[in-house]
């Protein structure tokens, strides 16, 4: 296991702890390279988040609000599914 990714480890540990994605989990999430998840948090695009010295935490409720406002198409009756 290479050192970042023991550091990554503690990371996801210490934010789970805090109800919290880290930024990694995020662009794995997404199906995105994490360079990706960067250029959205820089432009304003992404979820909200937390830094805390040099590491983003995203926490899951504002996480979950940002993907649930990211919702496309319809169900039968032209209403938006209800998810999350």
């Amino acid at each position: 296991m290479s050192t970042q990714d023991n550091l990554e480890a503690v990371q996801r540990t210490l934010a789970e702890k805090l109800n919290c994605t880290i930024e990694a989990d995020l662009a794995k999430l997404a199906g995105v390279k994490p360079d990706s998840v960067v250029d959205w948090r820089r432009r304003g695009q992404g979820p909200p988040y937390v830094k805390l010295g040099t590491t983003f935490l995203y926490p899951n409720p504002h996480l979950a609000a940002w993907l649930h406002s990211r919702i496309r198409g319809t169900d039968a009756d032209g209403r938006s599914p209800a998810i999350l």
